[in-house]
């Protein structure tokens, strides 16, 4: 059967992103840190969800020495990591998207509490687990407009870890593709943001 071809391939540099791109990089100047954006990841689960991939972007982020590196662990730490604005954020979407018939049962801040390794069809905070290795976990979500999917993939890095948050989106109709180009520069706001956010909380962990 043919595959369809990925615009997005591992092998493709990151999609540019105009307005995205320079939010985000002004958002990095002004907060040092580990996160950087990189390469979606060759091979990983994420690369491989969509047929066809309209956008895509990884962002990753180096371990503090003495912290975990397991990647259920770590999804944990994630889902509560996400700063306090996401969820107003999310609160504003919802109420702009509601009369496009789109979905609005998401909401920041759901935690996963169970302690078993995630597995397909359970949730992780406000997604769903599709598919998962010994280190990487592929959640997302799919609507009429477009599909989503978010990768935590933890892999060596030097003499330690780095976890990679990447994203990759495809657009079943028009509206999916409107809707992510006003999306996008919040999301390029917001993971990095987030990965941050999980660095301070494993560092202070590793302290104790």
């Amino acid at each position: 059967m043919h595959q369809a071809r990925n615009c997005c391939s591992a092998a493709s540099p990151i999609l540019p992103t105009a307005t995205g791109g320079r939010l985000a990089g002004i958002f990095t100047r002004n907060h040092p840190s580990t996160v950087r954006e990189v390469r979606l990841p060759e091979g990983s689960l994420a690369a491989g969800a969509f047929a066809v991939t309209h956008y895509a972007d990884a962002f990753a982020l180096s371990l503090p020495p003495g912290a975990t590196h397991d990647v259920d662990a770590l999804l944990r730490m994630l889902a509560s990591s996400a700063p306090a604005w996401v969820e107003a954020l999310m609160r504003i979407r919802n109420a702009v998207v509601s009369p496009l018939g789109l979905k609005t049962d998401i909401a920041a801040g759901s935690v996963p509490t169970r302690d078993a390794p995630f597995q397909r069809g359970d949730r992780a905070g406000i997604f769903t687990v599709f598919d998962r290795t010994e280190d990487e976990i592929l959640a997302g979500g799919d609507d009429r407009h477009l599909d989503f999917r978010g990768s935590l993939l933890i892999r060596p890095e030097g003499s330690g870890h780095a976890a990679v948050l990447s994203t990759v989106v495809h657009y079943n109709r028009t509206l999916g593709r409107v809707y992510f180009f006003f999306v996008r520069p919040f999301h390029r706001l917001i993971i990095p943001s987030t990965l941050r956010r999980l660095a301070r909380n494993l560092d202070r962990a590793s302290r104790h």
